[in-house]
């Protein structure tokens, strides 16, 4: 079969849904090398994508006029006709309704729905206006987990046998690392400390950091700690409150902030960390805690949405909004070396139920289900 995927949303820096398309599409080039895959985007993309495999074409038209979502419905659809596809992936969203061929639709999560006061005008506007329509003109949605396969049935009315749950993988290169030498030269170049807690992901408000920081000030406050505080990842939108955070709290030379940090060093600052904590308000899955217990570190996060669902009873639970509870929680972590050890081993256990080879398997079943009309 000829299958499309819709790789438009791909950027630069790979995160949070680029993540998911790079890897899926890694996953099925090695558990697939019979059908025929057309990756489509409406700009250029970063050069690993060339060489997924060679039952993979990467095809380029380029719209300096049309933004993303025009491109997706106007100019897709005769792209797809022409190249004789058979069945087309949106792993983000959005999928053009004049497109023929049979739709499946991936959907990360529904933060849009469920806290449109923390995204842009156009967000809002976009994700409420047009999504809805291409869930329901869709043949059948991913949803990367049960936590959000819920949501889409209470949000959109969805039949639940419309909905397949694929869950999502960790990178292997997110691993214990054993090179000192390796390990020594990252906290140089990024200036970590010795000792520190670890935060991965974009700034943004739903992310929780500033909570995370304020509960960082209150377990500062409470005991001597020697960890500091690092973040890492890209400016979202609305973070200016977490750098105020930081100011409020006096703790400029205790949070460190690192900016986005690519996949072949990421997995470095995780193995040189005691603790990861990510005490997201909501999450349709979570990935860097799983890419956390794959390097070998002890994790706390949120007690709501996915997260628990993703990490079970490898990570220690909280309420992300109770800046005491998060506070105790990170020092019976970092002051408690038998703690962190059990923690580190059901890590490694958890870890083991997802990977991207799982992941491409189940969602190329979902190809074939379509394709067979079921």
């Amino acid at each position: 079969m000829r299958v499309g995927i819709d790789i438009s949303f791909i950027i630069k820096d790979r995160v949070g849904v680029d993540q998911y398309i790079y890897n899926l599409l890694r996953g099925l080039a090695n558990v697939d090398s019979d059908n025929l895959y057309y990756l489509y985007s409406n700009r250029a993309v970063p050069e690993e994508f060339f060489c997924i495999g060679g039952n993979f074409k990467v095809v380029i038209h380029k719209s300096k006029i049309l933004p993303r979502i025009m491109w997706v419905q106007f100019v897709l659809p005769g792209l797809l006709k022409r190249d004789g596809i058979e069945l087309l992936h949106a792993p983000c969203y959005m999928a053009p309704s004049r497109a023929r061929c049979p739709k499946v639709i991936t959907f990360h999560d529904m933060a849009s729905w469920l806290f449109p006061e923390k995204f842009r005008l156009i967000h809002r506007i976009v994700y409420s206006w047009f999504v809805p329509s291409f869930a329901k003109n869709a043949d059948r949605i991913i949803a990367v987990s049960e936590s959000t396969k819920k949501d889409l049935v209470r949000l959109f009315g969805m039949p639940e046998d419309k909905i397949t749950v694929v869950y999502e993988g960790t990178n292997e290169l997110f691993k214990p690392a054993k090179d000192a030498g390796l390990l020594e030269r990252i906290r140089e170049k990024y200036g970590l400390p010795e000792k520190y807690i670890l935060y991965v992901g974009i700034l943004e408000p739903r992310k929780n950091i500033s909570a995370l920081i304020r509960a960082y000030g209150l377990m500062k406050d409470s005991r001597e700690v020697e960890h500091k505080l690092v973040i890492v990842g890209n400016k979202g939108w609305m973070c200016d409150e977490i750098f105020k955070t930081v100011q409020s709290l006096r703790l400029e030379d205790e949070v460190i902030f690192t900016g986005y940090i690519a996949d072949k060093e990421l997995p470095l600052v995780y193995n040189s960390a005691e603790l990861f904590v990510y005490p997201s308000t909501y999450e349709g899955f979570g990935l860097p805690p799983l890419e956390a217990m794959a390097c070998g570190v002890p994790v706390i996060t949120s007690n709501i949405s996915s997260l628990p669902e993703v990490t079970g009873d490898a990570a220690i639970l909280i309420n992300p909004d109770n800046a005491d509870e998060l506070s105790a929680a990170m020092a019976k972590v970092i002051s408690s070396s038998s703690l962190r050890e059990s923690m580190i081993n059901k890590g490694f256990e958890r870890v083991k139920m997802f990977s991207w080879k799982k992941a491409a398997e189940e969602t190329l079943e979902v190809y074939k289900d379509i394709l067979a009309g079921n």
